[in-house]
């Protein structure tokens, strides 16, 4: 089986898209065996944030998905305002999002909204730190801001996104190795 068949094939829910009405809880993780480059896992989780529609994709949804293939030994930051996005990603997974232009507000394929608290704990997964309650303010020590996924550079509406990152600029955003 090629290696894009086997992405394919991880991309088929459970139940089948019209009779879950929560279509990415059937999507399986991709298989260990599969290495993904930058470029592929880029286009997987452009795929699989779209199939999740208006509720967003945490980091732990995306931890499911990629496994140790996400793991690594790098923190995603805005080390400007000390706010912590999450930790112990890949050098791929930065690249993948880099290529999809996450931070890049004005051409991103996909973007991020700040998002609850609750959401990261009901998908699996929080940071041990205290949470950013001001976005637009620089905190002394770090603070976890966390986000979801959502296809396109901007809300469909062309409105202002609920809770919007926008007082963030793509040069603030760090990956830094911790190792």
């Amino acid at each position: 089986m090629s290696k894009q068949n086997l992405i394919e094939e991880t991309r088929i829910g459970l139940w089948g898209e019209k009779e879950d009405p929560r279509p990415w809880t059937g999507i399986r993780s991709i298989p260990e065996n599969l290495v993904l480059t930058a470029k592929e896992m880029a286009e997987d989780i452009e795929w699989y944030v779209r199939e999740s529609g208006h509720t967003g994709t945490t980091f732990p949804l995306l931890e499911d998905r990629y496994g140790k293939q996400m793991s690594g030994n790098f923190t995603m930051s805005f080390p400007k305002r000390n706010f912590v996005l999450w930790v112990d990603v890949s050098e791929t997974f930065c690249e993948a999002l880099d290529i999809l232009g996450v931070f890049n507000l004005d051409r991103g394929k996909i973007h991020i909204h700040p998002s609850d608290p609750m959401a990261y704990l009901i998908d699996g997964g929080t940071l041990n730190i205290p949470v950013v309650k001001q976005p637009n303010h620089h905190y002394k020590d770090p603070r976890w801001l966390p986000v979801s996924f959502y296809i396109g550079h901007k809300c469909e509406d062309g409105t202002p996104c609920p809770n919007s990152t926008k007082n963030i600029e793509k040069s603030d955003i760090q990956y830094q190795g911790n190792g």
